[in-house]
Order: structure tokens, then sequence, then C-alpha cells
């Protein structure tokens, strides 16, 4: 309960058993039981009181940032079309490079096309499109780890005429920059939390 897509997992699956019978001379029945263990963390920004428990080794917060961009695109239908069921985006291949005081953002946006062909078929047309930003985070420095939350807001389109696609896809994009850090941290019946 309460998983949602972006957070983080962990799984871990074990065999507890094998079992088998032999049927015939070419027939085997298997059964094989799995344990699998799954843990779901979600990486969070929180205060936390600094004294004299062990040492833990957390993410300091240098610096955050977002940013929208609106990439605008037209593309030329493979067959002649009625109209245009839905687009589905993605972001693939996302990168990024803390550069003094700035993040640069790097990625692919991924659209399937799905649209309704004057023979009243449905076809599908793949689009990759590259997208780049950077985001002002003062205090941001080669080295430092830098945590990146992309997401598409919306996709938008307009069929033109049978061929031409015309389309809006507009992209946020949250960074976090960290640094690695060692400190004692008091620990006691406080909310749980992935160090």
């Amino acid at each position: 309960p309460g998983v949602v897509p972006g957070v983080d997992l962990q799984v871990h699956p074990r065999i507890e058993g094998i079992f088998f019978e032999l049927l015939s001379p070419t027939e085997l029945r298997q059964k094989v039981v799995i344990e699998v263990f799954v843990k779901a963390t979600e990486a969070v920004q929180e205060q936390v009181t600094i004294g004299q428990g062990e040492l833990y080794k957390v993410q300091q917060v240098i610096g955050e940032g977002q940013k929208q961009i609106l990439n605008e695109s037209e593309l030329v239908l493979d067959r002649p079309a009625l109209k245009v069921r839905e687009i589905v985006g993605t972001l693939r291949n996302i990168t990024a490079q803390v550069i003094p005081d700035k993040v640069i953002v790097q990625g692919i946006i991924h659209k399937q096309i799905f649209y309704i062909g004057t023979d009243n078929i449905e076809y599908h047309q793949g689009e990759d499109l590259n997208f780049s930003l950077f985001i002002d985070i003062p205090g941001a420095a080669p080295g430092l780890n830098v945590h990146v939350k992309p997401l598409i807001e919306t996709v938008l389109f307009n069929l033109e005429d049978e061929r031409t696609l015309r389309q809006k896809v507009i992209v946020f994009v949250n960074v976090v920059v960290t640094e690695s850090i060692q400190i004692p941290l008091v620990t006691g019946d406080f909310s749980l939390f992935k160090l």
C-alpha cells in the first residue's frame, strides 16, 4: 500500500523449495516456491538531530531547483489519418552533469502515437526527440551528487491535415544537488528513514 511510480524499489527473491515428480518417462511436473521481499523507499528531505549517536552517511542538500520546458515538434505520419487517438510520452536516457552553480539535464522524449488511418485501421508510430536544459543551483560544483526527477506534465497535439501532426510536450524537471557526509545522529522512536 502507498507505492506509486517513481519510488525506489529493492527486490530480493529467494527460492524456498523446488518439488518435482516424474509422471512418465518424458513428462516432469515441477513446482517452485519463491519468496519475494520488496522494500519501497522514497528519498525525502528531513531535518535531523545531530548528537552523540553512531556515524551515518547522509546526503546534505546543497541546493534544489526546477524548470519547465516546452518541446514543440511537427511529424509527418507514415499513413494518412482521420484522427489521432492518443499520444503516450515517456522520458528516457536522462543524464545530469553538475558544473559550477548549474546542472545540465539531457534526455529523450519518447512518444508512442496511436492514430486511425483513412482506412479505419488503427496504426502506431514512434518518435524520439532530444531535449536539454540547465537549472541554476548556487553552490553546485562538479563531483557533487545530483538527483533528477523528470516528469511529462502534458502532451498536446493537433492533426493539421491527413499527415501533419503538430505536438507540444511540457516537461517538468526537479533537481536536487547533495553532498555525501558522515554525521552522528540521535536515534530513537522517531520516523523511519533509510540512511
